[in-house]
């Protein structure tokens, strides 16, 4: 497997889950929806654990309840639109998506909350969303401006600015600047770790990427090792239905098909197949 199509099959791990928690300087005064806040909350968990249905069922509701609350003009509902706009993602309709992030934008910028993390997050992921359609030179602009809002903040401890340099790290993968690139997801690392378990799926992701870094230069003990933690982070977090667990234990099943191990690869390709079948997920490609 080549190191670009490896850092591209994990969408949705490097993707800000935004959760409500606006400061900025000078906002809007904002109406608040108790109840579509706690709507998207429940959303977010759901996309958590890969139940994209459930998860977009919450935040049609959750739409509808800042709607009847006249509260669309708020930095929340701004973020509903972004998560919204991951459940997009993760279903491959990556026109509405971005639809959705240019929306939020819009609204953000309404209710002057560009300077908080999730303005930042939203750059980020529009970045991503630039990087996964070949559109690098405008995706790395949109990378440094998440930056530059991140620092603004004062989140540049956060889990989402972690997410931030694991993205710029798939960028310079993708460049074939390997060494920045793992510079950058070190830090990212780093950064996670004392977040502890604020993020874990996006923690789980980027121990996903690594690994397949070090599968691409044949290091088997790194591979298996940090394959081994990204499972255990997924399961602890109970994300077993999420795209990027499934695609895990197929890369575990193949890199030791690739090894020549192949009683053990038929073991968990096995396991593999389970996991999709428990997950609903034998419609699709990755499962044929």
């Amino acid at each position: 497997t080549n190191v670009t199509n490896v850092t591209n099959i994990t969408p949705t791990t490097g993707v800000t889950q935004v959760t409500p928690e606006e400061t900025p300087e000078t906002p809007v005064t904002q109406v608040q929806s108790k109840t579509a806040e706690e709507l998207m909350r429940l959303g977010v968990c759901y996309g958590d654990q890969g139940r994209i249905n459930k998860a977009m069922g919450m935040f049609v509701e959750s739409k509808a309840a800042f709607e009847d609350d006249g509260a669309c003009e708020t930095s929340c509902y701004a973020e509903l639109l972004v998560q919204i706009a991951i459940c997009y993602s993760m279903q491959g309709k990556k026109k509405e998506e971005m639809e959705e992030y240019q929306e939020a934008q819009k609204v953000f910028q309404k209710a002057r909350c560009t300077g908080t993390r999730g303005y930042a997050g939203l750059l980020k992921n529009m970045g991503i969303w630039f990087m996964e359609n070949d559109q690098m030179a405008e995706a790395m602009e949109k990378f440094q401006e998440a930056e530059s809002h991140y620092i603004s903040a004062d989140a540049a401890d956060s889990s989402n600015y972690a997410g931030l340099l694991t993205s710029m790290g798939k960028w310079l993968l993708n460049a074939g600047s390997e060494v920045q690139a793992m510079v950058k997801f070190k830090e990212a690392k780093i950064i996670y770790e004392a977040c502890q378990e604020d993020a874990p799926i996006a923690y789980a992701g980027l121990l996903m990427i690594v690994g397949n870094v070090h599968r691409s230069q044949q290091r088997f003990k790194d591979t298996l090792d940090f394959f081994g933690q990204a499972q255990t982070v997924f399961e602890a977090a109970g994300a077993t239905a999420s795209t990027d667990y499934l695609q895990l234990l197929y890369q575990i099943a193949a890199f030791h098909y690739e090894q020549g191990d192949l009683n053990v690869a038929l073991k968990k390709y096995t396991i593999a197949q389970a996991a999709y079948e428990d997950a609903g997920c034998t419609e699709t490609e990755d499962y044929a």
